[in-house]
C-alpha cells in the first residue's frame, strides 16, 4: 500500500510543482509549449507501451488479445465521454465565453483523474519496473503541463489565489485517480489485464489526439518528431534500468 501513497504523491505532486513554476512565467511562448508537449508525448507513449500494454499482454496471453483491445477502446472512450461532458457543460453555462483560454485549462484538467488511474492500475502489475515506468512517465509529463496551465489562467484575469486553487484541484484529481485505479486492480484481479489496457487506452488517446497534434501539427516546431522520439527513448532507458 505504501507504493500507492508514493505514486499518488509523485503524480499529484508533480502537477503542483509544475503549476508552481507556472507562476514564475507571465507568458509561455508557443514554441516552448510545443517542445515540452512533444517531449511529454514521447514520455507518455513509452510509459503506456512498457508499463501498461506490455504487462497486460503478458497477463492475458495470446488467446485473450481481444480483451486487451476491448480494454484499450473502452479507456479511450471513457476519456472522450468525460471530455464531451465537460465541453457540453461549458457550452450550456457559458462559463468560458469571455475567456476561451480557460478551455485549454479544462482540457488539461479533464484527463487528470483517468491519468491518475493509469498510475494506480499499473501498481497491480506483476512487474514493479513497469509500474515505476508509468508513474515516472506521468509525473514527468505533469511538470511541463502544469507550467503551461497557469499563464492562460492569469491572462484570463483569474486571480492568483483562484489559479492556485485550480492547480491544487488538478493535483488532487491526479492523486484520487491513483487510489481509485489501485483499488480497482486489487478488487478485480481477474480482469487486471483489461484494467491495464483501459488505462493505456486513456493515455494513448491523450497522446494521439491532443499532445502530438498540438506539438507537431502546428508547424512551428521543425524537429517535433525527433523530440517525441527523445522522450520515448528516455523512458525506454528508465524502464530498462529498473
Amino acid at each position: 500500500m505504501n507504493s500507492v501513497y508514493w505514486a499518488a504523491l509523485g503524480i499529484g505532486g508533480s502537477t503542483l510543482i509544475g503549476t508552481g513554476c507556472g507562476f514564475l512565467f507571465s507568458h509561455v511562448t508557443e514554441v516552448w509549449n510545443d517542445i515540452v508537449t512533444a517531449f511529454a508525448a514521447g514520455v507518455m507513449l513509452a510509459a503506456a507501451a512498457f508499463g501498461l500494454f506490455s504487462p497486460a499482454m503478458e497477463m492475458a496471453g495470446g488467446a485473450n488479445v481481444m480483451l486487451i483491445m476491448a480494454g484499450t477502446l473502452c479507456g479511450a472512450l471513457f476519456l472522450r465521454v468525460i471530455a464531451a461532458a465537460s465541453s457540453r457543460l461549458g457550452g450550456e453555462t457559458n462559463l468560458f465565453n469571455l475567456h476561451p483560454e480557460l478551455l485549454f485549462v479544462l482540457a488539461i484538467a479533464v484527463h487528470k483523474f483517468p491519468e491518475g488511474m493509469a498510475g494506480g492500475v499499473g501498481l497491480n502489475g506483476m512487474n514493479p519496473a513497469a509500474a515505476l515506468t508509468v508513474v515516472i512517465g506521468i509525473s514527468l509529463q505533469n511538470l511541463p503541463e502544469g507550467v503551461v496551465m497557469i499563464p492562460p489562467l492569469l491572462n484570463a484575469d483569474v486571480s492568483r489565489r483562484r489559479a492556485a486553487g485550480i492547480a491544487l484541484a488538478t493535483g488532487l484529481l491526479n492523486a484520487a485517480g491513483v487510489f481509485v485505479g489501485a483499488l480497482w486492480g486489487r478488487l478485480s484481479g481477474g480482469v487486471l489485464p483489461f484494467a491495464l489496457a483501459f488505462a493505456g487506452g486513456a493515455m494513448l488517446d491523450v497522446i494521439v489526439t491532443r499532445l502530438i497534434p498540438e506539438a507537431v501539427g502546428s508547424g512551428r516546431l521543425k524537429q517535433g518528431g525527433m523530440i517525441v522520439m527523445l522522450g520515448f527513448l528516455l523512458m525506454a532507458c528508465i524502464n530498462a534500468a529498473f
